[in-house]
């Protein structure tokens, strides 16, 4: 099921795609299935 447009924050879905769903341009809920925990670091620049 595409889940792309749940995700409302563009920088962590394009994080998402980018990490979990190998460039596909969509979001699948079982790409994220697996994933227990995030651990979110701030960089500010």
């Amino acid at each position: 099921m595409d889940i792309t447009r749940d995700f409302t924050d563009e920088l962590f879905k394009q994080w998402v795609l980018v990490h979990l769903c190998d460039h596909r341009g969509y979001i699948q809920s079982s790409d994220i299935d697996t994933v227990t925990s995030l651990s979110i670091v701030l960089c500010i620049v």
